[in-house]
């Protein structure tokens, strides 16, 4: 199975740059660590199989804990578009995309 290229748009690093400085702030440097990096084996895997995520509008999306990852691919790439809380206006945070 072909791994397609990864690309973070900018307003996802944005979000994951704010979901690092909350949980820094809440749980500190060790559960930043553990988080980031169940969110990048998150990506790798949506990357190898991105057919996993259940579709919304010309989106999908795969839950990883508290947090929706927004993507979309074609044959060479997936571009995660945004990073949001499961509890957070989710689809109006998409209309603005």
């Amino acid at each position: 199975m072909k791994r397609r290229e990864i690309t973070i748009a900018r307003q996802a690093q944005i979000d994951i740059e704010n979901i690092s400085q909350y949980t820094f702030e809440k749980w500190g440097s060790a559960q930043v660590d553990k988080y980031i990096s169940k969110l990048s084996e998150t990506i790798i895997a949506i990357a190898k199989e991105p057919e996993i995520g259940k579709q919304f509008n010309q989106f999908r999306f795969q839950i990883m804990n508290s947090h929706l990852i927004f993507y979309f691919f074609n044959s060479e790439k997936v571009v995660v578009a945004r990073v949001v809380h499961k509890r957070s206006n989710w689809q109006a945070i998409l209309e603005t995309l």
